[in-house]
């Protein structure tokens, strides 16, 4: 059974809220972090950027929008450099057991996956100057899907 759950990240790191979805054995599942210092990018919806102290989803822009099972899927689909690719783009999952502090948070499924839509949607939306590759770097590849629509390119 899967634990959802939400709180505000301990130590000095204020404005930041980090939402767990947890596995049986205690490592996330899928995580999400909202930073009130990073900006929604403009295609985030306001009616999610709420103050999440006051049952809001999010405050600020997403950190982090990541899966366990989507970066399993990545590094079978592009191999080694695969996980730097999902990592530039959606963040860096907790590494071990997820330490929930007292005072955390449960939420519904519904509320989790308003939270991660809205995630993962600003991460995908926000410009990403650093990553595996340097900019100007020539790829050679298969376009897949295109996020403004054929003709467009």
């Amino acid at each position: 059974m899967t634990r959802r759950t939400r709180f505000p990240a301990p130590g000095p790191r204020e404005g930041l809220w980090l939402w767990y979805g947890i596995g049986e054995d205690g490592h996330a599942l899928r995580e999400t972090a909202f930073d009130r210092s990073l900006p929604a990018p403009p295609a985030g919806d306001p009616l999610y950027r709420t103050d999440c102290r006051t049952g809001g989803i999010a405050d600020g822009g997403a950190s982090v929008a990541a899966s366990r099972d989507a970066l399993r899927s990545t590094l079978k689909q592009l191999g080694p450099d695969g996980p730097r690719f999902y990592e530039t783009v959606y963040g860096v999952l907790t590494d071990g057991p997820v330490e929930v502090p007292t005072g955390a948070e449960d939420v519904t499924g519904a509320e989790f996956e308003r939270a991660w839509d809205t995630a993962s949607r600003h991460r995908r939306f926000t410009r990403h100057r650093t990553g595996p590759l340097p900019e100007g770097s020539l790829v050679t590849g298969t376009v897949t899907a295109l996020p403004w629509g054929p003709g467009l390119t």
